[in-house]
């Protein structure tokens, strides 16, 4: 499976495709990808800054989808649990 950041609906695919696998939920996301454009501008599919979109608004969609499917499954089962944590760095 692929997952492009910089690609809103390729987010929602990827999201789509995982979940009609038959996997165990996961654990964690660890949303550590990152990328900087100083030479020129570039902007995603969408629109958006690349910089913004790739580590903002892409981490943001996929999470948001995850968690909304992670809240179906655990309101069916009162022991499964999900946790969100965030991590920041000093930057």
């Amino acid at each position: 499976m692929s997952l492009d950041l910089a690609d809103l609906a390729a987010i929602r695919t990827f999201a789509t495709e995982l979940a009609s696998r038959e996997l165990p939920p996961l654990g964690a996301v660890i949303c550590n990808a990152g990328v900087q454009f100083i030479q020129r501008p570039t902007y995603t599919q969408n629109g958006f800054d690349t910089t913004f979109g790739v580590n903002h608004l892409g981490h943001f969609d996929l999470v948001q989808i995850r968690v909304t499917k992670q809240k179906a499954l655990a309101a069916g089962n009162l022991k499964t649990q999900y946790r969100i944590l965030r991590a920041k760095n000093g930057s």
